[in-house]
């Protein structure tokens, strides 16, 4: 005897944490990274690969105060908005990376 194809799972048998970040009900169960959504605040771990460094690095310009960061208890937590400060302070001018590429950095 043949099986009925299966179809895609309905909200109602989704768990509610499934349905959260998903688009879909079958992107929970799904292994492919996908971007994270904006947040308003970050963990050390997701700050750096919004930042593409390491979370030692992180934490590193944390200690430094180049990047400010939130303490809840021991949790230590980064605004977004903090992250797009950060990367705007870091940005270099146009015409001031066209003469660095020529000459090197000096």
């Amino acid at each position: 005897m043949a099986r009925a194809p299966k179809s895609p799972p309905s909200a109602a048998t989704v768990p509610i944490w499934a349905l959260y970040n998903a688009a879909d009900p079958t992107a929970a169960n799904s292994t492919k990274k996908q971007a994270p959504k904006k947040k308003t605040v970050l963990r050390v771990d997701e700050a750096a690969l919004c930042l593409s460094i390491s979370e030692k690095t992180v934490r590193s310009l944390i200690k430094a105060k180049t990047l400010s960061a939130i303490r809840i208890g021991r949790l230590v937590r980064i605004k977004s908005t903090e992250i797009e400060r950060f990367i705007a302070a870091a940005a270099i001018p146009s015409d001031t990376a066209r003469k660095n590429q020529r000459g090197g950095w000096r």
